[in-house]
């Protein structure tokens, strides 16, 4: 397993397991229910591309999870940029 996978799984893990303590490290703002839901959803997202750069250690899997973490930031900066609430 490549150092890049395994932080991912460890991430990924993190993000399943303590959604409110990652929450409370990048916001202020009380750890809601939709949030802690949308950071576990995060942590799966993160797991199962970790589960499939293990399973298929190819450059095109690199290339389509790179493609995955693209489309989640262009996602996020647009949801930021569309409510203060949001970042």
């Amino acid at each position: 397993m490549g150092l890049p996978v395994a932080i991912r799984l460890g991430w990924g893990t993190t993000l399943l397991a303590a959604p409110a303590a990652v929450l409370a490290l990048v916001s202020d703002q009380p750890a809601t229910t939709p949030a802690r839901v949308v950071v576990r959803v995060l942590g799966v997202r993160n797991v199962l591309q970790a589960a499939a750069l293990l399973r298929w250690p190819s450059p095109a899997a690199a290339n389509t999870a790179a493609a995955v973490d693209a489309a989640h930031a262009l996602t996020a900066v647009a949801l930021a940029a569309g409510s203060s609430r949001s970042r």
